[in-house]
Formats: C-alpha cells, structure tokens, sequence
C-alpha cells in the first residue's frame, strides 16, 4: 500500500492540473543559475573520488567510524568542496545519504518509503552531523562574539546565516557558542533581533502597492526560545514553499517582502535544503536551480536577511498576501492573531489570499465555514515511520485537524485527496468573487501561486 502511494503522488493529479507533473523551468539570466546544483563538473570529484566512495559505503554499512574519520579535522571550506564532490558523483548531499535517505543504484533513491536500514543512526548520526556542519558554526560563533556594536550590514549578515539553519543546527551552534565563550547564545542574539525587527518594520516597501506581494515565512520555535520557555530548538518553514511562490512572483513582475511573526530570523525544515535524486520531484530537498543561489533564490535570502515584523503589516501596501507552511509552522503562525488579521485585511480590500501545508489553519476565522486543504497527517505518518520527518517535528502537526477546529468543512474525500495528489489545492470564495487558495504542501505552492497571480492580471 505504501509503495502504491508512493508512485501514485506522482502520477495523479485528480482534477488539478497535469501540467505541474512537467520538469520547472530555471529561471533566466543563465548566468545567476544555481550552479551548485548542476551536476557536471568533474574538478571536485577528481579530487576527492576516494573519499567519496567510502563515505557512500560507510552510510550503506552504518559505519559511523569511517564516516567520522574521513569528516572530522576538515576546514570548513573543505567540508564544502567535498560535499560539493560527493554532489556531483551520487546526486545527492553528504547529508541525504548520512540519514539513510536514498538507495544507490538503478532505483536512485525510490524505497517505498519502508524504514531504511541505510545512513548512520543514533550517537553515529548525532556525531556525523556534529562533525559536517562544526567547523562553519564555529568559524560564525567566533565572529558573532567578536563583533562589539552590531551594524545593519551585519544584521543582514546574522539573518542571513541563520535563516538556512534548521533545529539541529541551532542547537548545535548554541552549545558551540556556549564553550567558546561562556555564553547563552539567546542571550546575545535577544538585543540583536529587537533592534534589527524595529529597524526592518520602517523600512520603506520597495515597490508600489500594485507590484508588491507579503510572504509571511516562519522563525519555527525562535520565539519559545528566546523567552527561555525551552532551551530545544525547532525549526519552521519549508523552502519549496516560498521559493515555489517567490520564482512565480519574479516572473510575473512582482516584488516579494518577507514578513516573519516578530521579525526574528526565517529558520527551516532542514530537509527541505537538502539535495537528493527521487525526494525532490515530490517535495522533499531541493530540485537543481531552487536553492539559496538560484535567481528566485537569491531574492529570497535577500528578504530573509530583512524580515519585516507582522506588526508593521499594512493591507494597503501589498497585491497580495502568501502563508508559507512547514513541519514547524505551527509553533508562531497558526494560532498567531497577527497573521490571520494579515490575512483578512488583504481579503477585506478584495485581493486574493494563499497558504499551504502546515499553516494553512492559521487563516483562521477567514476560512470558517469553507473548504480548504493542508498537509495530510497521513503523509507525515508515512513519511515518520520511513524515517524521512526530523527529530525535532516529532509529533507532527496535523494540520487537518487544525482546519476543522477553525471551522473548515473538512471530509473523508478531502483528506484523500490530499493525500493521494501532493499538487492538490482548494478554493473558497468566502465573500462574492474573491478567491482564498489552499495548498497541500510543497508541490501544491506552483498551482496556489499560478492561480493567484493569474487572478490578480485579470
């Protein structure tokens, strides 16, 4: 059953369209394409062609010795070249592969979604992503902590890092800023994000109102942490989810704004920045010429490094208003009154609101009485027991249930329908003709983005 699921979220579109089955064009100038992300190049696989092998062989035996061996002691540079090797030889990041998350082979990385026996597991997982990502967090803490008063440029610096780093490594890089220097890292950066939210909520909109669009993106738990209600981090939204929405945006004239519930730095679902062969093409990592380098990419990071707090939201500012989900989402956007008086402002002035996957529910009383679709908790069952949610999303949110407790007329049909079409979307036409678009996730945010800025030409 699980394996017939597996292949029919690629092949069944029910009645959205086919056409978003078809491979995602990159977008142009060719020159600002994401080159990391095409393989080809053989400089780094030369170089580091025994090393990568056995790094593939140590995750398909479980052996976190080898693994650690061929890690540990590199600079961070090097930790980036040869993972940028290991890239160009499987398709896949050294990461991908250390969780267990892809086969080697003919089948790529197409498992059924059974439990693999693949990649490291426990204190060897734990140590093996210690040991990739250690050297550049560390290199982040020492500049962090010598930096005496904190510039806007450096603000951007600061956003920019951490907005590409999920749970995992949060909590490393609080435990390595803590015995570097003696320090709570919340405690540093607390001040830091204050000033730098106040400062970006004045920032002037870069466009006119006709022209410019509010991506609301989640910091995750930044917020529970910074309060010290836990010391564990969680991170919030799924890439795929804005970059889908932002490339859209770029081509269709559009200038995208990031909006955070407080102003805190975006913080991710760290699988969705991985790159692998098969997980990709149904939402899972990173398709070539998607990720932080690409040109929608770019203006992504760019946003990120200055997130507006919802505070300073302004309905009149904006076409339009986009919720991206996430397996964290939940923990600042649904249940936020900030976002879904966000969300109704844009509706009450009759422009067209979206959201997908997680936070769909955080429309809250926009969608009371309507249909809508989210995440299936289905899915994330799934995807939980093949071993593909992290650590820190355990228990998933359901974000079904989220929807019938804010009042969606939510069915047995709809919940198939989301889980068996990862492009399936909703539409609800609350007040006259005026849409609001749900997605099921990151596969569903093409469809929910196409819809709305077709709406808006109109």
């Amino acid at each position: 059953m699980v394996l017939l699921w597996s292949l029919a979220i690629t092949l069944v579109a029910c009645h959205d369209n086919l056409e978003e089955l078809k491979p995602r064009e990159v977008l142009k100038p060719a020159a600002e394409e994401d080159h990391s992300m095409i393989k080809g190049s053989t400089s780094n696989r030369i170089a580091y062609t025994d090393e990568v092998d056995a790094l593939e062989s140590a995750f398909w035996t479980n052996n976190g010795t080898t693994a650690l061996a061929i890690l540990e002691g590199k600079s961070a540079e090097e930790l980036e070249t040869l993972n940028e090797a290991y890239f160009e030889s499987k398709g896949r990041d050294i990461e991908y592969d250390m969780r267990g998350w892809s086969l080697a082979g003919p089948l790529l990385d197409l498992r059924g979604f059974t439990k693999s026996g693949r990649g490291l597991k426990g204190t060897d997982l734990m140590l093996g992503f210690e040991a990739l990502h250690k050297p550049k967090f560390e290199a982040f803490a020492i500049w962090l902590n010598q930096l005496t008063t904190v510039t806007p440029n450096e603000y951007k610096e600061i956003y920019r890092f951490l907005s590409l780093i999920g749970g995992e490594g949060r909590q490393l890089l609080a435990n390595i800023f803590q015995q570097q220097t003696g320090k709570n890292l919340s405690d540093v950066l607390r001040p830091v994000f204050m000033k730098a939210a106040e400062e970006n909520g004045l920032n002037p909109i870069p466009a006119s109102p006709d022209k410019a669009v509010a991506v609301i993106v989640s910091s995750g738990n930044w917020k529970q942490v910074l309060s010290g209600e836990t010391d564990t981090h969680i991170g919030g939204y799924h890439w795929r989810e804005v970059e889908a929405y932002v490339k859209e945006a770029l081509e269709r004239g559009y200038t995208p704004i990031i909006f955070t519930a407080d102003g805190l730095p975006p913080s991710p679902d760290g699988a969705s920045l991985l790159r692998g062969l098969f997980g990709p093409k149904v939402g899972f990592g990173l398709l070539p010429g998607t990720g932080p380098t690409s040109v929608q990419g770019q203006a992504i990071m760019d946003g990120f490094a200055v997130p507006r707090p919802l505070s300073s939201f302004n309905a009149d500012d904006f076409a339009t208003i986009h919720i991206a989900g996430g397996h964290g989402s939940h923990h600042d956007l649904v249940g936020n009154a900030l976002v879904e008086m966000a969300a109704n402002a844009m509706y009450n002035r009759g422009q067209v609101v979206t959201a997908v996957c997680h936070a769909t529910p955080s429309l809250g009383s926009l969608l009371y009485g309507g249909i809508a679709t989210g995440f299936s908790p289905e899915i994330d069952k799934i995807m939980e027991a093949a071993g593909y949610v992290l650590p820190e999303f355990i228990p998933t949110y359901n974000a079904h249930q989220g929807l019938k407790d804010i009042g969606v007329s939510f069915t047995l049909l709809d919940s198939f329908e989301a889980l068996v079409n990862i492009h399936h979307w909703e539409v609800f036409y609350k007040d006259g003709e005026v849409p609001i678009y749900t997605g099921t996730g990151p596969e569903a945010t093409d469809n929910i983005a196409r819809l709305s800025f077709d709406w808006l030409s109109k």
